[in-house]
């Protein structure tokens, strides 16, 4: 429910008007948006489910923290999360969460001086 009144950009260019309550198209200027978006007060913008966005703003140096989910699978393949390219960025732990099914949430922060 929170997810529903809460505002949402898409980043696409070619979805038109969305169905989706509070939630705004973004045709291009990713970085731009997020640069913009960031100066502005309130709570902290979250990625779900791109990691082709998550990358571009990794690169653009816009990614202040990390929230990774680990979960008790081993693939033989995928996506990479940081891919080639990605240059190296000094983290910080600030939060460990076990769940009972054995997923394990990471957040981690930039380091001071890391910008």
């Amino acid at each position: 429910r929170a997810l529903n009144y809460s505002p949402k950009l898409v980043f696409s260019p070619t979805l038109g008007e969305p169905e989706w309550a509070n939630t705004r198209v973004v045709a291009g200027g990713l970085e731009d948006e997020i640069r913009r978006l960031k100066k502005e007060p309130g709570k902290a913008i979250g990625i779900q489910g791109s990691a082709s966005i998550v990358h571009a703003l990794a690169r653009a140096d816009l990614v202040d923290e990390y929230h990774l989910y680990q979960h008790p699978v081993l693939l033989g393949g995928g996506k990479l999360l940081f891919p080639a390219g990605h240059g190296r960025q000094n983290l910080d732990l600030t939060r460990l969460t076990r769940y009972d099914n054995g997923v394990v949430a990471l957040t981690y922060e930039r380091k001071d001086g890391a910008r």
